[in-house]
This record gives C-alpha cells, structure tokens and sequence, in this order.
C-alpha cells in the first residue's frame, strides 16, 4: 500500500529472480502471460472491489490484534500500527486498488554490484518486460533499495 494524489493505492507486485527464466524469451516470456491475467482480472470492478473491501477488513484486524497486544503485554509500549493501516481501519479512506501488476525482479546473488552486470547483457529481454508492465528491481537485495529498470530504457528515474 501507498498514499499518492490524496489517496491510499493498493499495487499488486510479481517477484522473480533475474536467473527465472520465465522472464527471458525469443517471444512472449511466460511472466508478461502471468501479468496480464493478475491486470485482466483487477480490471474488472467487481474483483478491484473486492479486494478493496478485503484490505478494509484485513487493516481492521490488524488494529484490533495491535490493541488486544497492547493489553496482553500489560500496556507495554508497542511499535505503532501503521499510519496507512490505521487510517483504513478507522474508515476513513477506503484503498484504491490499481490494476497494473507490477515486476520486481532481484538478483539471485545476494552480493552487491553483480545486479548491474548481469542487467547490462539483459537490454532486449527488459525492453520487452518494460514495454507490457512497470518494471522495478532491487538493486541491493540486503539493503532492499529499489530502483526503476526502466530507467535504462527510457531514461526515467524512480
């Protein structure tokens, strides 16, 4: 979940590992197919509402265990209940669920500074994900710092 243009956006995300070779092909990589049911599915405003409505009732579980917690740990001072959660729970905003699955593919070593290697002999297979679908990477997997593939594509930033 995310707050952007005065509202709370739910973003669907499909992981791989750059080595996951449903993500290269001659053709159509298997991921784009996965992708595209996930956003032909979202589009339809029954599904988007529903889960939308499941968000709600999710946050506001999650608020009534962080205060059944509060009470169990003898009023101890827990971690906050996130603001975004918070505010769902309480109802005064309901999510916006986006259709547009996104991809995020991190490197199957865990060291960084091998990502960008293996990126750079990759420029047809991530033109090719980056024309279907947004497309983002972790750039250190470690430090779980994300950054837009695309950028190599068409020059945008995260």
């Amino acid at each position: 979940m995310n707050a952007g243009a005065g509202r709370i956006n739910v973003v669907f995300w499909e992981a791989k590992t750059l080595g996951d070779s449903r993500l290269r092909s001659r053709r159509n990589p298997e991921v784009i197919r996965q992708l595209g049911v996930y956003n032909k599915y979202l589009s339809r405003p029954v599904y988007r509402d529903a889960a939308s409505a499941a968000y709600v009732e999710t946050c506001r579980l999650l608020r009534t265990f962080h205060r059944m917690a509060t009470k169990l740990s003898g009023e101890a001072a827990l971690p906050r209940l996130g603001n975004l959660v918070a505010r769902i729970a309480a109802g005064a905003e309901a999510p916006v669920v986006d259709p547009m699955p996104r991809l995020l593919i991190f490197p199957a070593e865990l060291e960084a500074g091998k990502f960008e290697r293996q990126v750079s002999t990759w420029s047809s297979h991530l033109a090719k994900l980056g024309s279907e679908f947004p497309v983002y990477c972790v750039d250190d997997a470690k430090a779980a710092v994300l950054g837009r593939l695309n950028r190599q594509l068409d020059g945008e930033s995260a």
